[in-house]
């Protein structure tokens, strides 16, 4: 649970980045990988403190999963210039920790958001066909749905 409200915090903070600046500073994705990699690595489990890695993060098929959607993504992103380096790795990170199918439905959902929003900021011409949207609030706001499920 607390590597949930981890990488729930420091989404929303980068979201925040992302709506000002159009941009996710490495510092902050360096701190949030830093945060959720040591809350998977520390367990409190029986009233005791344990320390090393639980065995759902070393999965072979999450791991090939990952590398796979991270790959695409990360293509798609060099080819389109749609999607920016820093939603491809928050989206890698959701993946490793909490697995593919959150991480998939994490950017199914923020797209819908994207684009319902979109859709009623053009249609009320709030939004130009050419404006630069920042997409990190809305893998936020998919992420609450998608991860707060699991």
């Amino acid at each position: 649970m607390i590597i949930k409200v981890i990488f729930l915090t420091g989404m929303f903070y980068m979201a925040l980045q992302d709506i000002k600046y159009h941009s996710i500073s490495l510092k902050s994705l360096v701190l949030l990988t830093i945060g959720c990699v040591l809350a998977t690595w520390i367990h409190f489990e029986d009233g005791q403190f344990t320390i090393g890695l639980d065995k759902s993060f070393w999965n072979v098929y999450n791991i090939g999963a990952t590398v796979g959607f991270g790959g695409l993504l990360s293509v798609y992103a060099a080819l389109t210039k749609g999607i920016g380096a820093g939603d491809v790795a928050v989206l890698v990170l959701a993946s490793l920790l909490f697995g593919y199918w959150s991480a998939l439905q994490m950017f199914v959902m923020g797209l819908l958001l994207m684009l319902a929003v979109v859709l009623i900021g053009i249609h009320r011409k709030y939004i130009t066909y050419h404006q630069q949207i920042a997409f990190l609030p809305y893998l936020f706001l998919g992420g609450l749905g998608a991860i707060l499920s699991v």
